[in-house]
């Protein structure tokens, strides 16, 4: 460690001679050959530092020099010694040995060497290192630092804006490289779980979320399924902002993805892919499709019921409904759920009669045409979690419950599956038992599903007369038409006849 270090510390070494000593400690750090080179490496951090932070400024460019394409053959020998030494850099910053010695004011300098080498630089090689260095560091980060990171990570990503479209692959960034998209994102996808509620501050989120929603849809495909992961990961975080920020983060995505052309290009990109999807040419993208319709539904909020936008988008999963794979069906019924939450933020509206009839359309239609089992169930749990949704006090309402819970709970009670047709009992069981005898019956298939019904609140012997007809010829005469095939049947029509009768 000593001999490297002279060298890098003498500025007057030939570049052959530093990047032997760049290669020489980047394989010390990879590969230790002992136990105490790590800490060696470690005591002599400040001086390494110093070396790192010179090497790299002096491959810096001269202001509007030509960018430096990594394929070029003979690399100018700055390049080629920075480059190595980045590569080193992300090595320590790695380090569980090297990182605990690093003090706060030597976090700060290496943060602002990381940002120049991205921000700076003509090289995309040393651009997408410093981004991998992002991704790979396990420093404690000064919530101070975001701002900087991000500004770092976003001049390499744009120019990219929602109105590039995805067929537009030469525009991704300064240097049109999906590798260094990918890396991008992944070094946000580091900030987030290092630093996610300073990542998630109103001021913050526009400067990045829009690089990750905008490559949902990438035709790169590792670079698709990266955004998806960062933007997956955000959502939670997205979810609990004060409703104030919520509302003024979700009127700046609305400019962004609805504003005049080109910039809703995103949700034509989505429209063109779902059909070509639905047409059996999707590439087997298709539930990535249908996630990144959740997605958009989340991250639009109210705005989807301007300018027609609604209509718009439920093309899709009007589409993947009738889909031929189940896998796709299945998912399209678990992100119809977003849509229930996004109908949900206007309480008064959700059971308004066109609102919620949109919401049953799929369980209504779709879900009695559906042969397959597993996506009947599916089906029947984003079901479960609307009636869970609107809440106890308005699904006892008689419009309500005779749209939103009769025609579904009659038509699944008669399906041939016996697990469906227990999950059928199980459900109509939950509505009507009383709080007090609820808990001491088992729900294995509703506790499978994660969700389950409201118990309704007491409700009038008037309400009950006039359901009895409901009750008797659509719920309990085919059930007790299979008691003998399903026998474990019987307690819950038990249950559910006692809650009747009282």
């Amino acid at each position: 460690m000593d001999q490297v270090l002279q060298v890098l510390e003498d500025v007057g070494r030939p570049a052959t001679v530093r990047l032997q000593a760049y290669n020489a400690l980047h394989s010390m750090l990879r590969d230790p050959p002992d136990r105490e080179t790590p800490h060696r490496i470690a005591q002599t951090f400040p001086r390494v530092l110093t070396a790192l932070a010179r090497d790299i400024a002096l491959a810096m460019p001269a202001p509007g020099a030509p960018l430096q394409d990594a394929s070029d053959a003979k690399p100018p020998p700055a390049i080629v010694v920075a480059r190595s030494a980045v590569r080193a850099f992300g090595y320590l910053i790695h380090s569980a040995t090297t990182v605990p010695s690093i003090r706060e004011n030597q976090v700060r300098d290496i943060v602002k060497i990381l940002c120049d080498c991205i921000q700076l630089t003509n090289d995309r090689t040393l651009c997408n290192l410093g981004l991998w260095c992002i991704s790979v560091q396990t420093l404690i980060l000064p919530p101070s630092a975001i701002s900087s990171l991000l500004s770092a990570i976003t001049s390499a990503l744009v120019p990219l804006s929602i109105s590039v479209p995805s067929d537009a692959d030469g525009a991704v960034g300064r240097f049109s490289s999906s590798t260094i998209e990918h890396e991008g994102l992944t070094a946000l996808q580091r900030l987030l779980s290092q630093l996610p509620t300073e990542m998630c501050l109103e001021r913050s989120l526009m400067s990045w979320v829009p690089l990750v929603y905008s490559r949902l849809l990438s035709s790169v495909q590792k670079v698709a399924e990266k955004a998806e992961t960062v933007m997956r990961s955000a959502m939670p975080y997205i979810s609990q902002m004060p409703p104030a920020s919520l509302t003024t983060f979700r009127a700046a995505v609305a400019v962004d993805l609805l504003g005049p052309p080109p910039a809703p290009s995103l949700i034509r990109t989505l429209d063109a892919e779902a059909r070509k999807g639905a047409a059996g040419n999707g590439g087997g993208r298709e539930t990535a499709i249908i996630r990144v319709w959740g997605y958009l539904v989340f991250l639009l909020g109210p705005a989807i019921f301007t300018n027609d936008i609604i209509n718009k988008l439920l093309a899709t999963p009007e589409k993947f409904f009738f889909h031929p794979s189940p896998s796709v069906r299945m998912s399209t019924f678990e992100n119809w759920k977003l849509l229930i939450d996004n109908f949900a933020e206007d309480r008064a509206s959700l059971i308004l009669t066109k609102r919620l009839n949109l919401l049953l359309m799929p369980f209504a239609g779709t879900l009695k045409k559906e042969r397959d089992p597993a996506v009947r169930t599916q089906g029947i749990g984003s079901w479960i979690y609307l009636l869970h949704t609107i809440g106890a006090n308005d699904l006892h309402k008689d419009d309500v419950f005779s749209r939103a819970v009769e025609p579904i709970l009659g038509m699944i009670v008669n399906d041939l599956d016996p697990g469906i047709f227990m999950l059928s009992l199980e459900c109509a069981e939950r509505l009507l038992s009383s709080r007090d005898t609820h808990d001491a019956l088992p729900s294995p298939r509703l506790g499978a599903l994660n969700v389950a019904p409201p118990t309704l609140p007491l409700l009038s012997s008037e309400w009950l007369s006039s359901k009895i007809d409901f009750f008797m010829s659509a719920l309990l005469k085919p059930a007790l038409a299979r008691v003998d095939q399903v026998p474990d049947a019987i307690p819950l029509l038990d249950a559910f006849w006692a809650s009747v009768l009282q």
